[in-house]
């Protein structure tokens, strides 16, 4: 795997980290929280 490969998989890793610690703290569904909190790696 080239650098610039890495780095592209690490962002795509560390950003849908982000986004679903986000999505957590500002659901409307508290359903969803189980299933957006399994979907975290």
């Amino acid at each position: 795997m080239g650098k610039n490969r890495v780095i592209k998989s690490i962002g795509r890793c560390v950003g849908n980290v982000v986004l679903h610690k986000i999505l957590v703290e500002h659901t409307s569904k508290p359903e969803s929280k189980s299933h957006l909190e399994s979907e975290i790696l």
